[in-house]
């Protein structure tokens, strides 16, 4: 539905207009010409709303409006001083009742009025303009056009979603601009200090990455051989020790023991008349000297090999530990380089 014609007469600023609209029509000239009339006007021939209290030119006693439609409404209101308003309205060349409900159905929204349009703020005036602009989309068509669902408020209009979306992807854009401006200027600072003979293709496919990570596998590997090799260290002390000591004291028992066999002796030399039963004595003595030797001897080699198995024990769980520690530095250098 479209404006096929405006006749308007002795309203505000226009003395007498009559003209046909296009599919575009702009309106211009100078402050007081009557641009803003010619809305008021139609939202007067409509609505029957004014702007002002006063809309008839001075020195006339009646202003007319006439709108003609391309659907063949006529709509003629006259505004008088004197007399009452007049209006008629014909569809078809047929007159309409109940006239001002009949125009009132065929507006809907807001009139736009310019010069209220202006002084609105800038968001209100998106959202009226974007109210006029019915445009139809759908989630496939975002879809096509950016080949995913950009991040956006989808509840708003379309030339606000899109704008929501190029704004994204320009902060994203200047983002990884700003990242690759950084990384520029990484390379230049590693460039300066390259040495001299630095052979770039030979280093070209080398993940520096994956390097560093191994040179800090093999740190932390070391450090643990190291804590391991310290430990061995500690228990051999300790069974040097425990050697020593057992030794000691097998020496300490043979000499107490010599002592006892020298004493007997003295005594046998002294007791000539019970040689016989000294000497069973004294052959007695030398049957405990062997088996309390065995004895000790036994339970030194039984703690010898008890402190070999906790050694080994220990041993075999450091080594585990370390071939473990190996075989998850396998994996991260393999999932490093997948």
């Amino acid at each position: 539905m479209h404006i096929k014609r405006i006749e308007i007469k002795n309203w505000l600023a226009i003395k007498e207009l009559m003209f046909s609209p296009g599919k575009f029509n702009k309106v211009s000239g100078d402050s007081g010409t009557g641009k803003t009339g010619l809305v008021e006007a139609l939202e007067k021939v409509f609505t029957n709303k004014s702007r002002r209290t006063e809309v008839i030119q001075h020195g006339e006693d009646e202003a007319e409006l006439f709108v003609e439609l391309d659907d063949g409404l006529q709509a003629t209101r006259k505004i008088r001083s004197e007399k009452a308003d007049y209006l008629k309205v014909k569809h078809d060349s047929k007159a309409v009742s109940s006239t001002e409900t009949f125009l009132k159905k065929l507006i809907s929204g807001d009139i736009f009025r310019p010069i209220e349009f202006v002084q609105k703020s800038a968001k209100e005036q998106t959202e009226i303009i974007l109210n006029m602009l019915a445009i139809e989309w759908t989630v496939e068509d975002i879809k096509s056009w950016f080949g995913e669902m950009p991040e956006a408020d989808y509840q708003l209009h379309i030339l606000q979603i899109l704008k929501e979306i190029e704004t994204g992807y320009f902060t994203e854009r200047t983002s990884i601009n700003g990242e690759i401006n950084l990384l520029r200027a990484n390379i230049e600072g590693i460039k300066r200090d390259l040495p001299q003979n630095y052979d770039g293709a030979e280093w070209k496919d080398v993940s520096l990455q994956a390097l560093y990570k191994k040179l800090s596998d093999a740190e932390e590997s070391n450090n643990k051989l190291d804590e391991a090799i310290k430990l061995i260290e500690g228990l051999n002390i300790r069974i040097d020790d425990i050697k020593q000591r057992s030794a000691n004291t097998r020496e300490s028992k043979l000499l107490d023991y010599n002592r006892q066999r020298d004493s007997l002796n003295d005594s046998i030399r002294r007791l000539n008349d019970g040689m016989e039963s000294e000497q069973l004595k004294v052959d007695d003595v030398s049957r405990r000297i062997s088996n309390e030797t065995v004895r000790l001897d036994a339970e030194l080699e039984q703690s010898i090999e008890r402190l070999k198995i906790q050694f080994q024990v220990k041993k075999q769980s450091a080594k585990e530990d370390i071939q473990q520690q190996g075989e998850q530095s396998k994996e991260f250098i393999a999932e490093y380089k997948e």
